[in-house]
Order: C-alpha cells, then structure tokens, then sequence
C-alpha cells in the first residue's frame, strides 16, 4: 500500500483548512464555552479566564468556535506529522515529476494502478459522463450514524473522523483513488435505519456500492451481529459480491492494505455489469 501519497498536495490542503477555520474564529465571540452535568441535566456557561456566566444552550456561535478549535488542533497534528515527511526526499515523488516515467506508467495502467496511488492517474478510469452526478452527489447533506460519537477517534486527511484505525486506512485510500464516498450514511432497509461503514459512488459504472469492515470477528456476540447484519443487507437486495464490499479482521489478524486495495480495483475501477437481483 501506498501511504505517503502526494505529500506535498496533502500538506497544502491542511493547511488552507487550518486557515479558512482561524479566519471564522477571529469573528466568533470572545472566551470559552465549558458545561457541567447536574444528573440528566446540562448546564453552559461562558468564561473569559477570570469570570464565568451561564449562557443558553442555543449559543451555537460559542459551540461553533469550540467545535472549530478542536477541529484546529487535529490539523495541526496531522500537519506536523506530513511536514516530517518531506516530499522532496521522497523518491516515488520524484519519479512521477519525471515526465518521462510517468507516461511509462500512464501508458499500461494496469501495471502503474499496482505502484502508485494518484488522484490524477486514477481518474482515466472514471466514466465522465457520471461526473455531474458525483458532483451533485457529494454536496447533498446527508444523515450520520449519531450513536456513540466517542468512538470516532480517528481523523482523515479527508476531514472524516472514523471509529477505527483500519476506517481510516480505507478513508485514506479511497481518497487517494478518487472515490466518491460518504462515511456513515443513513441507509434506510424496510423503515430500518443502517449506517454502512461507506457509501461508495462507483465512477466507472455509475452504481452504488456499500462497504463493511467488520473489525472484531473474533468477539462472539459482534461476529453474531454482523452475520445478521448480512443477513439484513442481503434481504434488502443488497448483496456481497455485487454491490456489498466486506472486509474482516481479529485482534491478530488486521486488515492489510493490500487486501483494501483488491476490493477498490475489484469493485470500483471496473464497470460491474451484475445487477443485484429484483
């Protein structure tokens, strides 16, 4: 798998998202919002450093600015880790400057899909004619797994914030590939509410495709869990192998990168003309 792709591109990204969030903060009000729990209920106050007063909790512009702070300090980490890893010195960045090499890859893309991730080399595969869908597509809102927020610990260079190490693996590389993706999109089945891990717009062959990583097989009541999850996806017309991408791992067996690459080459680089049955 490749990690550190287009470095440079990731850094300038992170960089003017750190600084379009400090221009909203500068015209957001002074101090700091803080809450304190009284049994089921919550109560907002509002500090300045010396002096503390109770605010409603409809001030979203306060929870807004902390929401923004906090969303700061996570880029500034991933940044500070990106910055130590110089793409100048990075000898696969160097090659594909090389114009030469570069046509060398482009001209057998099966070959160069296997070497090295690239936004702009990946696009060839896509079907242009599904673009102003795709667009349309990605700016629609859309409804989130809200149950246990705590667990996503894991931010993205996409700006996703995921459950799992290996969630962030595939964020990262669907990015890289150029999938159009949501994270955690409500995914109604007979009025029953199910949140795919992704939701997957194929750009080849402009179809839906759903990804499940099930991340704990060896505990026996999740693997439980998730066999009726599959069960419940097959019902509604959902079905591996065609529209449904599944991938497993134990506490000693992770998810490898090769394995999540295959399943984007085998189900999003190619038009699958299956067609889940009626």
């Amino acid at each position: 798998m490749f990690i550190n792709y287009n470095i440079s591109e990731i850094i300038s990204q992170l960089s003017s998202a750190i600084h379009y969030d400090e221009s909203i903060v500068k015209n957001l009000p002074d101090g700091k919002l803080n809450c304190t729990h009284n049994g089921r209920y919550i109560k907002w106050f509002l500090s300045d450093g010396n002096n503390i007063s109770y605010i409603h909790k409809k001030d979203r512009q306060l929870a807004l600015k902390k929401f923004l702070l906090s969303r700061i300090e996570d880029n500034k980490r991933l940044l500070a880790t990106y910055k130590q890893c110089n793409s100048t010195n990075i000898q696969s960045e160097l090659l594909l400057k090389d114009n030469d090499f570069r046509k060398l890859l482009t001209d057998y893309p099966e070959n160069s899909k296997h070497i090295y991730c690239n936004r702009d080399l990946f696009r060839d595969f896509h079907n242009e004619q599904f673009q102003p869908v795709i667009d349309s597509w990605l700016s629609e809102e859309y409804n989130h797994n809200e149950a246990y927020p705590q667990a996503l610990k894991h931010p993205c260079p996409s700006g996703n914030v995921v459950r799992s190490k290996s969630e962030a693996m595939i964020d990262l590389l669907l990015n890289q590939y150029g999938i159009p993706y949501r994270y955690e999109c409500e995914l109604k089945l007979d009025n029953i509410s199910f949140y795919p891990d992704f939701t997957l717009f194929n750009p080849v062959s402009g179809q839906l495709v759903y990804w499940e990583h099930f991340g704990m097989m060896d505990d026996p009541q999740y693997s439980l869990n998730a066999s009726r999850k599959i069960s419940r996806y097959i019902a509604g017309n959902i079905i591996p192998g065609i529209n449904l991408i599944m991938t497993f791992e134990t506490s000693s067996n992770p998810l490898s990168g090769v394995i999540a690459e295959s399943k984007i080459e085998e189900y999003l680089l190619i038009c699958n003309n299956q067609q889940a049955p009626s």
